[in-house]
């Protein structure tokens, strides 16, 4: 079955480079709203093939602009937040170098950072500006690394600063909406995961993406739990630092709930009001 799944891996890559692709550029030029859904069909695909499992719980905000900030476990996350709406990421920009998923990443919209490059970050930060403006809604991996599943690293604050600048470029925007994301996967074949299942979920270190592919490929469904905390209301004149360490203490008490398999006490208190939808992707006869 491992096999089958990863020849239809290869078939949905392989048409959405061939025949996508030309598609998408095509749709970007002339401003179709078919390039805003191409991704979010790819992402579904991919999480289908790969029998992720996406429970939501709570819903994205729909005002604008939005900084979407969510802890990062594994490359699979681009794909489990890609399939709830149209998204524009933040990438390190060695992403934009691999093939094929580099070439798709660019035809997204991708903003890529090297943080090694004197003013690298200011660049970036005035094109999440620019992109917020317009009305997409940009998604930060805000540790700046992938963790083992189970803790979520401290955010860094340096990106946030794309919101100041935006409200400081626009007089017209008030504030930016903050939305807090947790990225959990939480069960494999029904099974609660410990924090051993969750590392070899994880993608982290210094491991390889193939093997990474073919041990998911291999392995049984995966439950991930996405919960979307509520949103922070980012005004004018506040710390940035602050505004990180608020999002950071949502997505760590969200991100511990759900690893102890508690979110439907935690949802019925902090997350009161915010409908809950589960979005099940799994396709066993892949």
């Amino acid at each position: 079955m491992a096999v089958l799944r990863l020849a239809a891996l290869v078939m949905v890559l392989l048409g959405a480079f061939v025949f996508g692709a030309p598609l998408q550029y095509l749709a970007r030029r002339r401003g179709w709203r078919l390039a805003a859904h191409m991704p979010v069909l790819f992402s579904s695909c991919l999480c289908g093939i790969l029998r992720i499992n996406i429970r939501s719980h709570g819903a994205p905000v729909a005002r604008a602009p939005q900084l979407i900030v969510a802890n990062h476990v594994s490359w699979t996350d681009i794909l489990v937040l890609g399939t709830s709406k149209p998204l524009c990421f933040l990438a390190k920009h060695e992403v934009a170098s691999w093939p094929v998923l580099g070439r798709l990443a660019r035809l997204q919209g991708t903003v890529f950072v090297d943080r090694q490059r004197p003013g690298g970050v200011r660049a970036v930060n005035a094109q999440m500006a620019r992109r917020m403006g317009s009305g997409e809604s940009v998604v930060l991996f805000a540790e700046a690394t992938t963790s083992d599943g189970t803790r979520v690293h401290r955010f860094r604050s340096s990106h946030f600063a794309a919101a100041s600048d935006l409200m400081h470029q626009d007089p017209q925007v008030s504030h930016v909406v903050v939305q807090p994301v947790a990225i959990v996967y939480a069960r494999r074949n029904g099974l609660l995961l410990g924090r051993m299942g969750r590392a070899d979920l994880a993608w982290y270190g210094e491991m390889t993406m193939l093997p990474h592919l073919w041990s998911l490929l291999c392995g049984g469904p995966v439950d991930c739990e996405v919960v979307f905390v509520q949103p922070i209301a980012y005004q004018r004149g506040e710390n940035r630092k602050v505004i990180a360490r608020r999002a950071e203490q949502s997505v760590r008490q969200a991100s511990t709930a759900a690893i102890g398999g508690r979110l439907p006490s935690l949802l019925g208190n902090e997350f009161a009001g915010q409908p809950r939808v589960s979005i099940l992707l799994n396709t066993e006869t892949a």
